[in-house]
């Protein structure tokens, strides 16, 4: 029965991930992009504020996407912000690019 919870959450963590980073090469390929931004794009999907943050958390961790401070525009950790993420926007990454259009592939994200 864990077993079967772990894989439930572990896809379901993977599939919000993949929606997040279709979302941002669909509608932000080149340009910078506030979490907000995202929450409104994905607010049909039933992707709650907190997983949108998780995603961007794990996209960021993994260098398929840039953050910076929206006030100084200097390189920023997303976990510095995490209480206000009104003061950071995010960039998606030549990394990223080649992730979310499939030419590398990624465990944690399901296109």
């Amino acid at each position: 029965m864990r077993s079967e919870l772990v894989n439930i959450e572990a896809g379901k963590f993977k599939r919000i991930n993949g929606v997040v980073l279709r979302t941002v090469i669909s509608l932000m390929p080149t340009s910078f992009f506030s979490k907000n931004n995202i929450t409104d794009a994905v607010a049909g999907r039933g992707i709650t504020d907190g997983e949108v943050c998780d995603a961007l958390d794990y996209l960021e961790g993994a260098g398929y996407i840039e953050t910076r401070s929206v006030n100084e525009r200097q390189p920023v950790r997303l976990t510095d912000f995490a209480f206000d993420m009104d003061l950071i926007e995010f960039k998606l990454s030549s990394r990223g690019k080649l992730v979310a259009l499939g030419i590398v592939r990624d465990d944690g994200i399901e296109l």
